[in-house]
């Protein structure tokens, strides 16, 4: 099993250079990557890192690696930001403004600014992370709509924040409760 992940990895790497030697040899510009360590938001534990990766042609391939996820539960992703260029931020403990205990995604809004880009699969679902709470997420989105949905042109993928949603919230009585719309990791991007 382990050898045809590295396999896989190997295949997707060599894939990913031959890409990018090709569009140099079209004229094209190199690729722009932006990286992140995922920050636990609302205790959930939940770590990881995303990379996203601005390449030739009007793509971008997002990589997000997320380890503490609710098993077998679906977990919306995406970036956010202000439209107008201000910065966005990863919400602070103060974000709670109800005082439950827990920053709901309306709490963070003022922090991240609104969704931008939905990082869905192609058939606009979500991924779920597998039974040991590990999510792995891969996609290359194209098109000029999504660089324009980011507004790539005018503000740079620094000013934008990456958010995973999808945990358990401690109801005052009785079990917890999966809120599929709870914020459990964010991360601003920086160039690397």
């Amino acid at each position: 099993m382990k050898g045809k992940v590295f396999l896989t990895f190997a295949l997707v790497v060599i894939l990913a250079l031959t890409l990018t030697a090709s569009a140099f040899a079209r004229g094209g510009s190199p690729a722009k990557t932006y990286r992140a360590n995922l920050i636990t938001l609302n205790g959930s534990g939940v770590t990881g890192q995303v990379s996203i990766q601005l390449l030739p042609l009007e793509q971008m391939k997002v990589m997000v690696w997320a380890y503490g996820l609710a098993p077998r539960k679906a977990h919306m992703q995406a970036l956010l930001g202000f439209k107008n260029g201000s910065q966005s931020v990863v919400p602070p403990p103060a974000a709670d403004t109800s005082g439950d205990g827990y920053i709901s995604f309306a709490e963070a809004l003022p922090f991240t600014g609104p969704v931008l880009l939905d990082l869905t699969r192609a058939s606009d679902v979500f991924p779920a992370a597998k039974k040991s709470g590990m999510l792995v997420f891969t996609w290359v989105y194209r098109g000029k709509d999504v660089l324009k949905d980011l507004d790539l042109g005018g503000v740079p993928l620094t000013k934008r924040v990456f958010m995973i949603q999808g945990g358990f919230r401690a109801p005052a009585y009785g079990p917890a409760v999966y809120d599929p719309t709870l914020p459990v990791a964010a991360a601003r991007l920086v160039k690397s």
